[in-house]
């Protein structure tokens, strides 16, 4: 019976507080909140006084918000601004929307909402906007002349196309115009300041952009020269030294001594007669015998270091922008062995260099080369994290 009370009590004060937070943002102004509350409230309350007391306020709250913004409708278009066009478009689609919150409710006892159709509002100011945004994205992209404005077209034209996508047949051609001319174009070159030749296939592993995930709307990266297109940025990738070592054999070598069973032989007493056990028996003893082998492991090695700056320029103003150190290195080791004496006197591991056996070096060629996934790492490295505007 305590229980039950409390129950009773606890739900009670829940509602009356529910209703106060309801009526504090009816009272405050914010009418949306209040709504939503309200509607929240009456879906779940079995409480029919604050059911009736949260219709009231959903009542009060909806229609004091929609003279608000029909208010706010009629003094913009009073003013026939065409940047107002937004808004108004904005304002029908909340009208709309928040009577959409509220029809599913209805009837409500005690209470009466106003339900208008807005559907000829919506579309008459999405056309409005539309124009709006389409006349100004064709000003930004035929008038500026400059590359933000171009940007700004193409947002304003991608804006047309998500609300009337049909409506401007030549639509698709403009995007595609706007983001030309708001593009970036980077040209990207190797410049060798060294006496070694660079591999063509380097340079080609190099400034192949694919695979450098490069993920900039507004960067095109190019690695050859386009007559027909207008740089903004260059880059240059300029090697200043290669540094390649002498191939180089280190050899240690290392003894391996172990003893192993080579039969058995009797004990004998110092009257030369073969001792006895306690039960009688002969006393034998294992015989070891001692295997002796060397080993001569071999380390080669030989390594390239490639070094240099990544330069930043622009290109219409004819002047460097930044630069970073690049450094790259590759070194090739192998490691293999040779042995004298008794195999069996040789480590697992021994045997397992002696199987593998000597290589030949790389060529310094191939030696550069091999540099090449270092480099374009760090290379794209400083490409993903260096933007330009």
């Amino acid at each position: 019976m305590k229980n039950c009370l409390y129950i009773i009590v606890f739900t009670l004060l829940a509602s009356c507080n529910s209703v106060k937070r309801s009526e504090n943002k009816l009272y405050n102004g914010d009418y949306d909140e209040a709504i939503r509350l309200s509607i929240k409230k009456i879906k779940k309350s079995s409480n029919k006084k604050s059911t009736q007391q949260h219709i009231r306020i959903l009542q009060d709250a909806f229609k004091k918000v929609v003279a608000e913004d029909l208010a706010r409708v009629q003094l913009l278009e009073q003013e026939n601004n065409p940047e107002d066009s937004r808004e108004i478009f904005s304002i029908y689609e909340t009208l709309d929307f928040r009577q959409n919150l509220i029809t599913p409710l209805l009837p409500l006892p005690n209470a009466t909402f106003d339900i208008i159709n807005y559907n000829d509002e919506i579309i008459a100011s999405k056309n409005n906007y539309s124009e709006y945004l389409f006349t100004q994205a064709t000003d930004y992209l035929e008038n500026n002349n400059d590359i933000f404005g171009a940007r700004k077209a193409y947002d304003y034209f991608s804006t047309v196309k998500q609300l009337l996508p049909n409506k401007y047949q030549n639509l698709d051609s403009l995007l595609e115009e706007a983001h030309y001319q708001g593009t970036d174009f980077v040209l990207v070159k190797i410049q060798n300041r060294t006496q070694q030749v660079i591999p063509r296939r380097l340079e080609q592993a190099i400034l192949d952009f694919d695979t450098y995930d490069l993920d900039d709307f507004w960067t095109e990266y190019h690695n050859t020269t386009d007559s027909t297109t207008d740089y903004n940025f260059g880059i240059v990738l300029d090697i200043q030294e290669i540094l390649i070592s002498p191939e180089r054999i280190l050899e240690k070598e290392f003894d391996r001594i172990v003893q192993v069973l080579d039969g058995w032989d009797y004990v004998l007493d110092s009257n030369g007669n073969v001792k006895k056990d306690s039960l009688g028996n002969d006393i034998k003893v294992d015989v070891l015998k001692e295997l002796k082998a060397k080993v001569l492991v071999s380390n080669q090695s030989k390594s390239v270091a490639i070094g240099g700056v990544v330069q930043y320029r622009n290109l219409k103003q004819n002047k460097n922008i930044s630069k970073f150190p690049i450094v790259s290195e590759f070194i090739f080791e192998h490691q293999f062995a040779n042995f004298r004496g008794d195999k069996e006197a040789l480590t697992i591991e021994d045997k397992n260099l002696i199987r593998i056996g000597y290589l030949d070096f790389p060529t310094n060629e191939q030696m550069i080369f091999d540099t090449s996934t270092d480099l374009k790492n760090k290379f794209a490295r400083i490409l993903q994290r260096r933007s330009f505007r």
